[in-house]
């Protein structure tokens, strides 16, 4: 894939919030980085930093919403090349929330007035229409209300309504959204809270239930497609955009459906099994522009099978399956041609197109992460260096499978993001719990010398990784 026009702000740009205690104190700082690189991998790419970043710009939340929402959470709802969407939610129960969308460059406002009320999960659809979800009261029973707002405005432009009452998320589906919906019974709504009211724990539960949850979709003009129900338990969606498919997994169990995102229809199945041993056989996907691939964890059965984008085999690779994606969830997604692969004693890169192994190498874990089209990376545990949770990361050419840097990190850092030289990590090293204070250490990935290293903005930030589609991918910690 080639570079992405500087006027479009499609790779990840990094937020600093300053946190007290688990709550957002109200300061968004933007990094500044320099030339925007392509996505082409599982890792998200972020904005280049050769060096150190600095503040792009810098709000809070007392100036942006008033200053009845000095103390009250703040976190970046939505980042594109158009709008930063940033949410105030306050301490007390029963007061409305905030939202308003501000200039990605400069930090200004882009709406007249902050959006006051009672909106959830926020998504940004490909064509650019803004999606809120929220609870409300419709005739007695409690809804799920779908608002779809002007992005430059604020304002409301379409509505529609699910019936269900429960917790849901909003994600990007082309030029749409899907919403996906867990039912809870007797759900409050928030406004028909009192700020008087106080949460208290009224029961445990060792195991969850289990439960269907529902996926509708939506085009960007309000228009309800269709509606879906996954098999019980598989809850964990991914999108894929680029091959106009999503994804419903059960990170548990090992299940996973995949579905054709204009229409709804399954076109792959796998539910949950166990090895001879009794532990899940998971089943992993990865969706790509051109369809998917599915493996199992099953020993003595690895096979990698390849999908074309309506359902149809295309070819298969013996021996090898699919690495699981983070905290094993069964589907991810990839934009380029390659795939990494395992065999229980070795890893390797394979080619989409042509279902061959390009690559392999003999790795004492089973993890190989794809960062670009230039490097992969594996991790495996380093006792050798005084912490028992410090880690090895070594890279290699993802083309070729040639060994590039190696660099240890210690328990305290967490992996958010590469910027397509420098993998970025934040923490202390030598901190024996996470989050701690939040520094940013940038290593080469050719060399594996550490490049630089930011020091905290305060002792309370905490970093959001923003992807410029409008989407929220997840830092691995």
């Amino acid at each position: 894939m080639g570079m992405v026009d500087r006027g479009r702000r499609e790779a990840l740009v990094l937020f600093a919030l300053m946190v007290t205690a688990v709550l957002v104190f109200g300061i968004v700082t933007v990094l500044n980085g320099d030339e925007v690189a392509g996505q082409t991998s599982t890792t998200r790419i972020l904005e280049p930093m050769p060096t150190q970043p600095d503040v792009r710009w810098k709000v809070d939340a007392a100036s942006l919403f008033g200053s009845e929402f000095t103390s009250a959470g703040v976190h970046v709802e939505v980042a594109t090349d158009d709008i930063v969407l940033v949410r105030a939610s306050p301490i007390a129960l029963g007061k409305p929330g905030a939202l308003l969308a501000l200039d990605p460059d400069t930090g200004r406002p882009r709406w007249e007035t902050p959006r006051i009320g009672w909106d959830n999960g926020c998504a940004m659809s490909r064509d650019g229409r803004l999606g809120c979800t929220r609870l409300l009261r419709e005739r007695g029973a409690v809804v799920k209300r779908i608002t779809f707002i002007g992005p430059h405005t604020g304002a409301d432009e379409a509505t529609a309504t699910i019936q269900t009452a429960g917790s849901s998320t909003i994600t990007r589906a082309g030029d749409g959204f899907v919403v996906l919906t867990r039912k809870i019974e007797n759900i409050a709504v928030p406004e028909e809270l009192s700020d008087s009211v106080r949460l208290r724990v009224v029961a445990g539960v060792e195991e969850p239930r289990d439960e269907q949850v529902t996926i509708t979709r939506f085009d960007s003009q309000g228009r309800q497609n269709w509606t879906v129900r996954p098999p019980i338990n598989q809850d964990r969606l991914v999108v894929s955009d680029a091959g106009n498919l999503f994804a419903v997994g059960d990170w548990s169990g090992g299940g996973v459906t995949v579905y054709r995102l204009d229409t709804g229809e399954s076109l792959f199945s796998a539910h949950s099994r166990t090895d001879d041993d009794g532990h899940a056989a998971l089943t992993s996907v990865v969706l790509h522009p051109a369809g998917f691939v599915a493996s199992s964890s099953r020993p003595g059965d690895y096979r990698v099978e390849f999908f074309d984008s309506h359902g149809g085999t295309t070819g298969e690779l013996a021996g090898w399956r699919v690495v699981p994606g983070s905290f094993n969830n069964p589907a991810t997604t990839v934009d380029g041609d390659r795939l990494s692969l395992t065999s229980g004693a070795a890893v390797g890169i394979a080619s989409i197109r042509d279902h061959a192994l390009r690559w392999e190498t003999r790795t004492s874990g089973t993890q190989l992460e794809l960062m670009s089209e230039r490097y992969a990376a594996t991790q495996s545990d380093d006792y050798s260096h005084g912490s028992p949770g410090s880690q090895t990361w070594t890279l290699f050419d993802a083309q070729t499978g040639d060994q590039q840097g190696q660099f240890t990190v210690g328990f305290g850092q967490g992996f958010i993001g590469f910027d397509g030289t420098r993998a970025l990590f934040d923490g202390e090293p030598e901190a024996d719990q996470r989050p701690n204070l939040p520094s940013l250490t940038s290593f080469d990935a050719k060399t594996g010398t550490q490049v630089w290293r930011l020091p905290p903005p305060s002792p309370t930030t905490r970093w959001q990784v923003m992807a410029g589609d409008g989407t929220v991918p997840t830092a691995h910690r």
